[in-house]
């Protein structure tokens, strides 16, 4: 065997070696999220060009202080998801406004990442349960003005905290109102929510849906 063909044998057997490890600990490796995750997913970039998508989880700026998404990551969708979303934007355009993507499509080893930081039922959904983020369903998203500038909300993204509620009371004039703004935006056009979470919506019927990997 010549020196080529044997370091590529050597490199191939190591990186087998090291996929039966992932599946041995039951941790495969983490998706790019750049790449289409699964195919009942769409690209919301490309189905929606001039969205903000800003994936707090890419960055360190999220609850665990720790980055989950890898840097290049993007927001991915079910295109019934899109369809609806498409709408929301279009409404809060005529307002003046537009939506800003905090996440969207999660994978479930990112869940599981979410879970180890903060194991409360109360903020984070088990990954023996599924997130519903993880069906495609499911966007976290804030707003901002038309050049892109945020505009003031209850709280920042992933507040665990009674301020975030959709029924805080102790909130300034303008928070009040962008949340009200954003609520009925989304009400209206085919979304539900939960009542703690002002940045949570989800497509109605969201449970009709499948987990995805």
């Amino acid at each position: 065997m010549s020196l080529s063909s044997h370091l590529n044998y050597s490199v191939s057997k190591f990186v087998l070696i090291s996929l039966l490890a992932c599946l041995i600990a039951g941790v495969l490796p983490a998706q790019d999220l750049a790449t289409r995750p699964s195919p009942e997913l769409v690209r919301v970039d490309e189905k929606m060009p001039g969205i903000l998508i800003k994936l707090r989880y890419a960055t360190v700026q999220n609850f665990t202080g720790k980055r989950i998404y890898p840097a290049n990551a993007t927001a991915w969708l079910r295109p019934e998801t899109v369809k609806q979303l498409k709408i929301v934007q279009q409404v809060l355009r005529k307002q003046g406004y537009q939506l800003v993507i905090w996440d969207a499509y999660r994978p479930a080893w990112a869940q599981e990442k979410l879970w180890e930081a903060c194991p409360d039922e109360n903020f984070v959904a088990p990954p023996k349960q599924g997130s519903r983020h993880t069906r495609g369903t499911t966007v976290d998203v804030g707003m901002a003005d038309l050049q892109g500038n945020l505009v003031e909300m209850p709280t920042d993204f992933d507040s665990f905290s009674p301020q975030a509620s959709h029924y805080a009371r102790n909130l300034s004039r303008m928070a009040g109102e962008h949340r009200e703004i954003l609520r009925q935006a989304f009400f209206k056009n085919g979304f539900s929510g939960v009542p703690a979470e002002w940045w949570h919506y989800d497509l109605i019927e969201w449970n009709r849906y499948p987990l995805l990997p």
